[in-house]
């Protein structure tokens, strides 16, 4: 197994960096849309989805969660 390690500098660079940022960003929606309909559905997310909770704390009166 392989480890790699990023930095600020390195993660920085590469959103400056316009065009691998775009192809970078175009090829991982292109490999998620598996219907080519320029749509990412709930479905084509599979593993990508997650469920946001955040717990209750003092300053929040009511607890928010949201399922997929």
């Amino acid at each position: 197994m392989s480890v790699e390690v990023l930095d600020a500098a390195t993660i920085f660079n590469f959103v400056e960096d316009e065009e691998a940022f775009n192809v970078s960003i175009c090829d991982h929606f292109a490999h998620l849309d598996t219907d080519h309909d320029g749509l990412l559905l709930p479905m084509e997310l599979g593993s990508c989805q997650f469920r946001w909770s955040l717990k209750r704390t003092a300053s929040s009166r009511k607890p928010w969660t949201e399922s997929p």
